[in-house]
């Protein structure tokens, strides 16, 4: 797998779908309070590539509510995944990987939708979850 974009790029020809379907090729956790999480929530999913996108981005476009948005607008309504443990050396992780299917309400105005199909666009270069540099949380949309 390998691909290049730029921010400015991908901001300008993100859609507006509905439905989000992302391939967790290595296992992806999440960190709550000192424990992690194999779990694919919507809110955890996209607020990792929300804050890679606000850190690592020339572009300062993205809505501030759009976290909470996704809390209350953005559901699951497919998932094929497994637990699967992923080793750095130090500590072994509990973590997931397969495929999973976010949709969001259609009542969610056109732009909020765009921007959560931005940041799904992103999971490819921003990776998911935590210790994405040590090779966990490796995404794909599909």
């Amino acid at each position: 797998m390998g691909g290049y974009s730029t921010h400015k790029d991908l901001f300008k020809n993100a859609s507006s779908t509905e439905e989000i379907t992302l391939e967790f090729h290595t296992p992806t956790a999440f960190r709550q309070s000192d424990l992690d999480l194999p779990l694919p929530l919507p809110r955890l999913v996209f607020q990792s590539y929300y804050k890679k996108w606000k850190k690592f981005s020339e572009i300062d476009g993205l809505m501030l509510n759009l976290l909470d948005i996704i809390e209350r607008e953005v559901g699951i309504s497919k998932m094929d995944i497994k637990t699967i443990p992923f080793n750095d050396g130090r500590i072994t992780i509990p973590g997931f990987v397969g495929k999973v299917t976010f949709i969001i309400k259609n009542s969610v105005e056109k732009e909020a939708k765009r921007q959560i199909n931005l940041l799904a666009d992103y999971a490819f270069f921003a990776g998911t979850g935590r210790k994405t540099t040590h090779g966990m949380g490796m995404t794909r949309r599909l």
